[in-house]
């Protein structure tokens, strides 16, 4: 596959151990905190790329510990879509959100702070990749309970709600062991 200029921008830089690992056409994300009960998601359904930087042992090493900084999402994508660059996050809780959407911040700084490297020296050409192509994922632990029937149909995407740090869409999924970026990225102007 042919991959565009911001997605070969990133599998350049970013360490071959922070990939995700694939199933098909998904990336495979995986918690590894060991008292979750929401352990593996799938993302993907479109050419992308996934990355985590929990993968490797700190994120920014020359950072200290200190809130927040350390702090990383479980998944990031770079995904390509009708011609079209997108750029997701997303962070998985068990069940309470509180703190998801300032992961998901950190991680837009984060892929900003990537892209505007890359444009410095001169991989990217647009001024702001992630103006309007930027989505976040806080991903809730499946219900507990048996499913009745052995459809596979999974739930709907819900309408995404506006960030509290900007202008970019933010959806909350309950139930959603497998997520469509296709169907995310369908979605993002609904909010």
């Amino acid at each position: 596959m042919r991959w565009s200029v911001p997605i070969n921008a990133f599998r350049t830089v970013i360490l071959n151990d922070c990939w995700l690992d694939q199933a098909a056409n998904y990336w495979i994300v995986l918690e590894s905190n060991k008292n979750t009960n929401n352990k593996v998601v799938h993302i993907g359904g479109c050419p992308s790329i996934g990355f985590s930087l929990e993968k490797i042992a700190r994120a920014f090493p020359f950072f200290a510990s200190v809130k927040g900084v350390n702090s990383v999402a479980d998944a990031m994508v770079v995904a390509q879509f009708q011609g079209e660059i997108y750029f997701g996050v997303m962070d998985m809780k068990s069940g309470n959100p509180a703190g998801a959407t300032s992961q998901i911040e950190s991680a837009r700084l984060f892929l900003d702070w990537v892209l505007s490297i890359a444009k410095h020296n001169g991989y990217c050409a647009k001024e702001n990749m992630l103006q309007g192509r930027f989505f976040g994922i806080v991903n809730l632990a499946p219900r507990g309970q048996v499913r009745k029937t052995t459809s596979r149909r999974a739930a709907e995407i819900p309408k995404p709600e506006r960030s509290a740090f900007g202008d970019y869409p933010v959806f909350q999924l309950k139930n959603h062991p497998k997520v469509p970026l296709p169907e995310i990225i369908k979605r993002m102007g609904d909010m």
